[in-house]
């Protein structure tokens, strides 16, 4: 029994450190899963303390930023040494030595949102969502929330009727031209619409918060504290947190283009005709429909590459060029009319 004692230590050792060794990506496995929960805690975490400060002071400025890449890391380090020391006298010493280590890191890299305009839609968006608990209304001067918000989801600041006028809502402000995501033709995804929702967070003081806090969201801000309740608290807290992050990560929506090709001639004579074709890109529907050259009215055509703006009737051409006749000024005009130029 005494000389299977060092063997059994030393192979209790050789599988200590055979098995530690071999669950690491086990334990990986494991680490990296829960720390992947922690990505919308962090997120909602972040809405939640904002709508705390707008509840204290709604024309404050937003904070928030959003998790862009993170690591995973379990470095497992085991040790075995072993020695024997045998004499001619028929007695020996043995010896040993057994570790092993283990180093977990965890890490995420936050982008903060700097960008004014983004801070400005997340500015309306907490506006909004505490608007129907506090009764403070949203930005309607500067900024304009609602010209920001047609402008993210849909490429204008207004929508215009038939007569090209901005379409008002009952005030008489610019009404919304954000498509409802319950709407037959809307793309359904969440947007400033889904953020006209009654009260759905409690406010108050730190003694007031619930006893378990464990599966309540909550935030504070300079002694304000708000909390969710599980239900339709928590599905207005999902929206909001989803659409704050479309707006620090998505670009603004742009409004169909199209493309539109001017040409007018350039000394107005037939025997050497020199013609300049002006292209450009425009992002509205409200581009020009007719130009005035010299007395000769030009019509806009539709056409398969846009709108091309030829004379409507024959004029007498000058064997020479007009007089006073300036192509860098008439360049100009075009420009000036052209709704590129805007």
């Amino acid at each position: 029994m005494h000389r299977n004692g060092p063997r059994l230590t030393a192979l209790l050792a050789v599988l200590f450190a055979a098995f530690g060794v071999g669950c690491t990506h086990t334990q990986l496995r494991y680490n990296t899963v829960r720390q992947s929960l922690t990505v919308s805690d962090i997120h909602q975490k972040q809405v939640l303390d904002n709508l705390a400060k707008f509840v204290h002071d709604s024309h404050a400025i937003p904070d928030f930023a959003y998790v862009s890449q993170g690591a995973s890391e379990v470095q497992d380090i085991g040790s075995l040494s072993l020695s024997f020391l045998w004499l001619w006298a028929g007695t020996g010493e043995n010896s040993l030595g057994a570790g092993a280590e283990r180093g977990a890191t965890e890490s995420w890299v936050l982008v903060p949102v700097t960008d004014p305009r983004r801070l400005e839609l997340m500015r309306c968006a907490f506006q909004r969502a505490v608007s129907s608990c506090c009764q403070n209304g949203e930005s309607t001067h500067c900024p304009n929330c609602t010209k920001r918000f047609n402008e993210f989801y849909t490429g204008r600041t207004h929508s215009t009727d038939d007569q090209g006028r901005p379409v008002l809502d009952e005030t008489g402000a610019v009404a919304s031209a954000v498509p409802k995501p319950w709407e037959e033709t809307a793309p359904g995804i969440v947007n400033s619409e889904c953020l006209h929702a009654p009260c759905w967070f409690c406010v108050g003081q730190k003694q007031d918060l619930p006893a378990n806090l464990d599966c309540v969201p909550w935030g504070s801000y300079c002694g304000v504290y708000i909390w969710v309740l599980p239900g339709h608290g928590t599905d207005e807290l999902a929206k909001l947190t989803l659409a704050i992050l479309d707006y620090a990560i998505n670009e603004p929506a742009r409004a169909p283009a199209k493309e539109v090709v001017i040409e007018y001639d350039v000394d107005g004579v037939r025997r050497i005709p020199r013609k300049i074709t002006e292209t450009f890109t425009t992002t509205t529907n409200d581009y020009l429909k007719t130009l005035q050259h010299d007395g000769e009215q030009a019509r806009g055509v539709e056409g398969d590459r846009g709108t091309i703006f030829v004379p409507t009737a024959p004029t007498p051409v000058p064997a020479s060029p007009p007089q006073g006749f300036d192509i860098l000024r008439f360049q100009q005009r075009l420009e000036t009319l052209s709704p590129f130029s805007r």
